[in-house]
């Protein structure tokens, strides 16, 4: 539980990702940590954006299967 906050994004809708790109850099209790791509993918929609801060755990991103 608590709150992230979205540092940078590295992706744009439509991008082809492979397995463990990253995606995007979040701050969690002053801990930068770079989130990976969990499989190879295009991106469908990005639910935040820089300088968000959101729940953890809310969704980030919506990744199709290639």
């Amino acid at each position: 539980s608590g709150y992230v906050f979205i540092l940078e994004i590295f992706v744009n809708p439509g991008d082809l990702l492979q397995f463990d790109d990253t995606i995007l850099v979040f701050e969690t209790c002053k801990v930068a940590l770079d989130i990976p791509s969990p499989k190879a993918g295009r991106i469908v929609a990005i639910h935040v954006t820089e300088g968000d801060t959101v729940d953890a755990g809310a969704p980030l991103v919506t990744l199709e299967s290639i």
